[in-house]
């Protein structure tokens, strides 16, 4: 993934660098294929993230593809200049002493690293060393030719049932050593529900769960090395494609070294790699006994580790859980959930795995594997892996798992029939549905401040015109003020006490005026003030669900195409029986048993016996 990582980054630069789109809608896209990758595990290109953005053309990305191949300068004007200088070489062939074109055929390999000169059936006696050395300068020959003595050897051949010449050797580019990661604990700790080759499932050894003391090197990378260039026989330079680099990314708990080549725990606690591939070093909660009364509810952020049982009603949220058994209790964890003695009438959600003796009567959602030793009961599983019950048996349940199921038995002569559905990742399904009923709420939502705008900018328009009108009527008060005061100023000179005594009283009445327009003033700004401030927001609120709608439309048409090309195994192996009744479904076909069968592998496919395509089926085929 680093590989694929480094080529993303390069796309997006060059993809800036040409103008096809800015930083911004580069940013977007790389959150948006972040959230792809922790949603389904499926690496989507940059390219095709920005294709399903609208902010890429399939040609704009072919240009930049091509560019990222060739490499030496991939601006459009080289390619201008390449074509230019292409059509000099052409003219300067038309003008060579010879038309050599007729004598000989110049062959480069598909890797341009051997360049061949072919003998045509025409007399070549007379053509001289300097013609045919300027004839493979012209072809575009620059590189790696060999010396003149071999070219003359060449040229003194009889040109009839000559066989073409090797005129020219490249040097291959030599590619990097790929980084790689040493872990300093077990990554794998819990190997219980390891299917063994006779079909068996290995139980006795339950693990030792690692933990590190604070400041401790839990992960070191080494990184990858540089390769060397090579050189086409056309003289350009040839890139190798960069080595592997492997995703190195601390998560909760973990600090680097200065070089950022080295994980430590910042924490004394579990370490622990998520399906995202972060290093994460979860806080430890030890409970000695049950998750009940005394506990209450639980909900931490790290390794939930519980000697008893999770009881009735209790909710248990954190990343990773062991418990001895879990009893009709709602669980949700980031990681793993192991619980020996059992699961039983509960409602269960792991984005890890799931390990334990017996299901009975419980909703189980698995990104993971789902490792059972003993007995699915009258459940509902969906599994974004496998379901495996090596040494058990699967009665009267819905199974829904990826890469399909290795069971025991399935069924009973007097059990509920089930149903197993295998190819089909479930998980993935329900997101995408449950991002299609977001973008739907979103929608709403969205249609709402819509509505309301025009209402709330008429308003502003309003309260703009009124404060129009009352700066009018704020003006007219001041030219009744100014002519009240000369007139004033004149009654005082006169000593008039009549006319002063009016001219005041009037004066006091346009001063009232005033004082009742500023309040009114100051109340109508106040309110343009508050709807400025709601059309603001609500714009900003606008906004943002446009972007929150387009990016969860672009995710979902990504997950959509991913859904349909991941990779998925819709197989059944039942090392013991299964019995008639039973429904298997996959992608394309399904079937109902009609009849019981023993050790025998179940596949979905689309080729019969001879391998010759055919519609799709269940094909039951003895297991060996």
């Amino acid at each position: 993934m680093g590989d694929t990582k480094l080529e993303d980054n390069r796309f997006g630069t060059l993809a800036i660098k040409n103008g096809f789109i800015t930083h911004q809608q580069l940013n977007r896209a790389l959150v948006l294929q972040e959230r792809v990758l922790s949603a389904s595990g499926i690496w989507i290109s940059i390219g095709n993230v920005l294709i399903k953005m609208s902010h890429l053309t399939n040609e704009q990305t072919e240009f930049i593809l091509a560019a990222q191949r060739n490499i030496v300068d991939d601006s459009p004007d080289a390619i201008i200049d390449e074509a230019i200088s292409l059509e000099s070489s052409s003219v300067e062939k038309k003008s060579s002493k010879f038309a050599l074109k007729e004598f000989f055929e110049i062959l480069i390999s598909d890797d341009q690293m051997i360049a061949y000169l072919i003998p045509l059936d025409k007399d070549h006696s007379k053509i001289t060393l300097e013609d045919l050395k300027e004839y493979i300068n012209n072809n575009g020959i620059k590189y790696g030719i060999i010396n003149d003595k071999l070219l003359e050897k060449y040229l003194g051949q009889p040109y009839k049932n000559s066989q073409k010449w090797e005129i020219a050797i490249g040097v291959k580019p030599v590619r990097g050593e790929p980084s790689k990661i040493k872990y300093f604990f077990d990554t794998d700790p819990l190997k219980i529900g390891t299917v063994l080759e006779d079909g068996t499932t290995d139980w006795k050894d339950k693990g030792e769960i690692p933990q590190v003391k604070k400041e401790t090197l839990i992960a070191e990378k080494t990184p990858r090395t540089k390769g060397k260039p090579g050189t086409a026989v056309s003289g350009k330079q040839i890139l190798q494609e960069p080595a592997q680099d492997m995703s190195f990314r601390g998560g909760k708990g973990i600090s680097f070294s200065e070089d950022r080549l080295k994980l430590y725990s910042k924490v004394g606690g579990i370490p622990k790699i998520t399906e995202d591939g972060k290093i994460n070093v979860l806080s430890i909660l030890i409970i000695k006994g049950d998750i009940g009364l005394e506990t209450g509810h639980i909900d931490f952020d790290g390794y939930i580790d519980v000697s008893g049982i999770v009881q009735t009603g209790y909710n248990v949220k954190g990343q990773c859980l062991r418990a001895k058994e879990i009893q009709n209790a709602t669980i949700e964890m980031e990681g793993d959930i192991i619980a020996w003695n059992g699961v039983y009438l509960s409602d269960i959600k792991a984005k890890g795995d799931f390990k334990a003796s017996h299901v009975h009567n419980s909703k189980l959602e698995i990104n993971g594997n789902t490792v059972v030793e003993k007995e699915i009961f009258n459940s509902k599983i969906e599994t974004g892996n496998k379901c495996l019950i090596g040494d058990g048996k699967i009665i009267s349940s819905e199974i829904f798992s990826k890469n399909g199921v290795i069971a025991q038995d399935i069924g009973t002569r007097a059990s509920k029939d089930s149903s197993l559905n295998v190819g089909v990742d479930n998980i993935l399904k329900r997101k995408i549905t449950r991002m299609k009923e977001n973008i739907a709420k979103l929608k709403v939502e969205n249609k709402e401040i819509s509505a309301i705008l025009p209402d709330l900018q008429n308003s502003s328009e309003e309260i703009s015109i009124q404060l129009g009108e009352v700066a009018q009527k704020q003006d007219n008060l001041m030219v009744q003020e100014r002519d009240l005061q000369e007139q004033l100023e004149k009654a005082q000179k006169n000593i008039n006490k009549d006319e002063i005594k009016k001219i005041e009283t009037e004066l006091d009445a346009v001063t009232q005026k005033k004082n009742e327009i500023d309040v009114e003033v100051d109340k109508l700004l106040e309110l343009d003030e508050k709807i400025t401030d709601k059309i603001k927001k609500s714009g900003l609120q606008k906004k943002h669900l446009d972007e929150e709608i387009e990016k969860n439309s672009a995710e979902i048409e990504i997950l959509v195409e991913a859904l349909k090309n991941e990779k998925v195994l819709a197989m059944i192996k039942v090392h013991g029986h299964i019995f008639s009744g039973n429904t298997i479904k996959g992608r394309h076909s399904n079937i109902i048993l009609e009849k019981d069968y023993s050790r025998v592998q179940i596949m979905e496919t689309n080729k019969n016996d001879e391998g010759i395509a055919t519609k799709w089926h269940m094909k039951i085929s003895p297991l060996r």
